[in-house]
């Protein structure tokens, strides 16, 4: 696998109610839906994630009437055996780690591009109740009241795997070869400390330990330690479609959502970390294209993007309260009213590109207006303009008039308008002479759209008359994912990214730009 997990039954129709037999090692027949009609859905599924799953499928199937969601649960690496061996072809397959992914990559049954992680759950050591043996860490496992640690197998089982890894950093694997008893799956491993044929094991928190409550016998063990999540690979539960179906998309779809992911937490799967990013409308083809290639780098992370004008997003942080992960300002006046407000820390925005400034003109002043000096004419008349206190672009361009000496004569040409594509419909429209805007955004990389066709660029200002229009990413301080967030604004640093952000004008931020 490229990423650690690594990257949203013949169902037999009838009538009636579907019967299905035990499932090996389960102890449990298999969860279908209510009566099959329409399409058909089939999702295999851990039995250590029965209740979970159930609540997805009813309410799946409530947004989606005209299907039928078979779930059908048995042990992780019995599911990849039937899909293997016996040429079983459910639309989704779930898995509660890397290996039993990695097996149905290897054999070319699912695609790894196509696994996506919708939870991480973090191991822990447990004993029996009593703890007759007194183990409370790791370290306790080496003493002689130790005999016998049951383990799910590392070969076969993820939870086994990432146990081996955790043991083998804290220098443990070795020294306890011989208490080691390997079982074919964790809820085997979890039932001999249950009844205190061994002194300890390791399971997710979660998973089966609430995720399946009716199939263990939780109230008989004890959790003693949490494992250091840096000891083990991350312990992505993952989905994976092993059709085309475009359903099975949809349900993945919905695994991710912030609703499916709700859900999911309600029911003791851990979450992913979901960032939520402001970004104004001109950045956000090439912030599409950036999210889609942070995530394939970042698996376990979930990225939410809300588009719209640059001040509507700061309105909407400021005076209705969104609470965005990441803002990102199209120029210093959009950033500093948010570290004037407070919600981000002075300092702590950093740059990540700069547009350059450019004064546009109607087609048909093209040949009046080859500068800035021309705006002085008696033929222009109006000058379009964004606000000059909460817009950058007027800002800057009031700036640039000053140092270039233009202001005061035209000064009573200009005509105030909310956003910089205000300016541009209006100024396409005829009905002014001369505006102002960064190259690219939204200068358009498609120039036939209708609102933009009559509008020209004379000429671009010299940086030095405006001091250069940096953007910046702002990380708001009631950010509930800090580290995520600065891990997207470092990927937004490199090449790939800035190479997408060119494409709406945006040049690599120079060095010498500070926070």
């Amino acid at each position: 696998m490229n990423v650690t997990c690594k990257w949203h039954e013949g169902l037999v129709l009838a009538a009636a109610v579907v019967a299905v037999g035990l499932l090996a090692g389960c102890g449990k027949p298999a969860a279908v839906s209510a009566a099959a009609k329409g399409e058909v859905l089939t999702v295999y599924v851990p039995c250590g994630m029965e209740r979970p799953f159930m609540a997805a499928q009813a309410e799946f199937q409530r947004l989606h009437p005209e299907v039928t969601v078979n779930v059908v649960l048995d042990n992780a690496n019995v599911l990849v055996r039937r899909i293997l061996d016996k040429g079983e072809r459910p639309e989704l397959v779930v898995s509660p780690g890397t290996i039993e992914m990695e097996a149905l990559e290897k054999a070319g049954a699912v695609k790894a591009s196509a696994v996506r992680p919708f939870g991480r759950f973090d191991l822990v050591l447990f004993t029996p109740r009593a703890n007759a043996a007194g183990v409370a860490a790791m370290t306790d496992l080496t003493k002689p009241e130790v005999t016998t640690i049951a383990i799910a197998d590392p070969e076969d089982n993820s939870v086994g795997r990432y146990t081996r890894q955790a043991l083998q950093k804290a220098k443990l694997w070795e020294v306890l070869q011989p208490k080691l008893m390997l079982t074919d799956h964790p809820i085997t491993a979890y039932k001999h400390v249950a009844r205190e044929k061994a002194q300890a094991s390791f399971a997710y928190r979660s998973c089966p330990l609430k995720t399946a409550p009716n199939k263990l016998e939780y109230s008989k063990v004890r959790i003693v330690e949490s494992v250091p999540l840096d000891s083990y690979d991350p312990a992505f539960a993952c989905i994976a479609p092993l059709t085309d179906s475009a359903r099975a998309q949809e349900f993945i779809a919905y695994l991710l959502s912030a609703d499916g992911q709700k859900l999911l937490g309600e029911y003791d799967i851990p979450v992913l970390p979901r960032l939520s990013l402001f970004v104004p409308c001109g950045m956000i083809g090439p912030f599409a294209n950036i999210r889609d290639a942070f995530l394939a780098q970042h698996p376990g992370i979930l990225v939410d993007l809300t588009s719209d004008r640059a001040d509507a997003l700061s309105e909407r942080i400021l005076t209705k309260g969104e609470k965005p992960d990441l803002h990102f300002s199209i120029g210093e006046v959009e950033k500093d009213q948010l570290v004037a407000a407070g919600v981000v820390e002075k300092g702590q925005a950093v740059p990540f590109g700069s547009f350059r400034l450019a004064l546009c003109a109607h087609r048909s002043k093209a040949d009046i207006i080859k500068g800035v000096a021309d705006l002085a004419k008696a033929e222009v008349r109006t000058i379009l303009l964004t606000d000059t206190e909460t817009s950058s672009v007027g800002a800057y361009a009031r700036k640039a008039l000053e140092q270039l000496g233009q202001w005061d004569a035209v000064k009573g040409k200009i005509a105030y308008r909310p956003t910089i594509k205000d300016c541009y419909k209006e100024l396409s429209a005829g009905q002014a002479d001369a505006g102002f805007s960064y190259v690219g955004c939204p200068v358009p990389a498609d120039p036939a759209k209708a609102e933009y066709s009559k509008v020209v660029v004379v000429t671009v200002l010299p940086e030095a008359s405006y001091g250069g229009a940096t953007v910046y990413a702002s990380t708001l301080h009631q950010s509930g994912f800090p580290a995520e967030a600065e891990a997207f604004v470092k990927f937004l640093l490199q090449e790939p990214a800035q190479r997408e952000l060119a494409a709406v004008g945006i040049a690599s931020v120079p060095a010498t730009v500070t926070k």
